[in-house]
């Protein structure tokens, strides 16, 4: 999973916010188009152009936005003014098969909020863990969240596992042979997460080298 480090939100979507603060009800669903696509344009890129759950390259074309507490949860708590804050909100690689959408309604309850794994949380990304063969499991064998969150979104489904696995070969074909490769193919992927676009699997990568390391 990648760590999301939120930004400032896009200019468009704090005035929309505030010239709507008055009205109650106002939620995503009202959002201008032309505020959506900001909210798109930056999404994507404070994530690299990958998807934070499947590390897949995200397009135009095969993205959406992911609300981590669900819409309906907010609208149903009467906050549906959550539904357009952007700390709550990443970009998914868009799926029925795998990932975000994979999940459909659920959380279904607050209470259920505790069960999923979410990128904007640093210390929820350490209790994943990825192996060299392409698998996907909990960090502690114990960890009910880890478990539920790959279990709900499908991350073990044999289509990204043949993925991460043929990534993971390809990259440790080139810099397994000695420490001092795995170094600086380490420190070239991590001086990609300042740029706009980082690698597919970028997550992956790092942690794959990171323990070899």
């Amino acid at each position: 999973m990648l760590y999301v480090h939120k930004n400032n939100p896009p200019r468009s979507l704090t005035q929309w916010r505030k010239q709507n603060q008055t009205c109650p009800n106002r939620s995503f669903d009202d959002l201008p188009s032309n505020v959506k696509r900001d909210l798109q344009d930056q999404l994507v890129n404070e994530q690299g152009n990958i998807c934070c759950y499947t590390g897949l390259r995200l397009t135009e074309s095969n993205m959406h936005i992911e609300h981590l507490i669900p819409q309906h949860q907010s609208k149903k708590s009467n906050h549906p003014e959550q539904t357009t804050d952007y700390t709550n909100m990443v970009t998914c690689f868009n799926s029925e098969n795998f990932g975000a959408r994979k999940k459909g309604e659920w959380p279904e309850t607050q209470d259920q909020n505790r069960f999923l794994l979410i990128p904007t949380n640093e210390h929820h990304i350490s209790r994943i863990e990825y192996t060299k063969t392409g698998n996907i499991k909990a960090t502690d064998k114990n960890d009910q969240a880890a478990k539920t969150t790959i279990s709900k979104l499908n991350l073990e489904c044999e289509f990204l596992k043949t993925l991460r696995k043929a990534s993971i070969t390809a990259l440790l074909c080139k810099t397994i042979s000695s420490k001092d490769k795995l170094k600086r193919r380490l420190c070239r992927l991590l001086a990609q997460r300042s740029e706009a676009q980082i690698e597919e699997f970028w997550f992956i990568k790092k942690q794959i080298l990171e323990k070899l390391l």
